[in-house]
């Protein structure tokens, strides 16, 4: 349905963010004035919700923020309204072991590489991600540490960068 899109649940909040939903839905409720619009409140509902043990036809979540805020609620009257049309609404995959993506790997010894490859997961769903490197000299390892270290661990439209061990406090079963 709806050309098999599926909606990922973000990590971010961004206005570009939403605009780029609101360009791929069938049904956005425009009505609400501008005024009374939460920009940090998103409604995706009608759509095939993906639970660990059930697909909820007729699922929705309310995203406040970079929290979902509930699921299988009606649409508060200040959130933004995405109607999914029976597509698939599901939560983002972390990925604990990435090398690179967009072009970039993290041992490029550049900046800018951690934002693009970022970039590049989440527009294939993924909404969180572990920089892995490889095996190197050791000065490069420490320069690809450092560069981690200055990174924007949450970039604009991009996958949040982890490091394993907040991985691991955030996630008790993860070995």
């Amino acid at each position: 349905k709806n050309g098999g899109i599926l909606y990922v649940f973000p990590v971010f909040d961004t206005e570009e963010w939403a605009e780029k939903i609101r360009s791929q839905s069938r049904t956005i409720d425009s009505e609400v004035p501008k005024g009374r619009m939460a920009m940090n409140k998103i409604w995706i509902g009608n759509g095939q919700l993906v639970l660990p043990d059930k697909i909820v036809p007729g699922g929705s979540v309310l995203l406040e923020g970079k929290k979902i805020a509930a699921v299988n609620v009606p649409c508060p009257p200040d959130a933004r309204r995405v109607d999914v049309d029976g597509s698939y609404i599901m939560a983002g995959f972390v990925d604990i072991h990435v090398h690179g993506g967009g072009d970039s790997d993290f041992m490029d010894e550049d900046a800018s590489a951690f934002p693009t490859i970022a970039k590049a997961h989440c527009a294939h769903g993924t909404t969180a991600l572990c920089p892995t490197t490889m095996t190197c000299a050791d000065s490069l390892l420490e320069k690809t540490i450092d560069l981690f270290l200055e990174a924007d661990k949450e970039p604009e439209n991009g996958a949040e960068l982890l490091e394993r061990r907040k991985l691991a406090e955030r996630n008790p079963g993860y070995g």
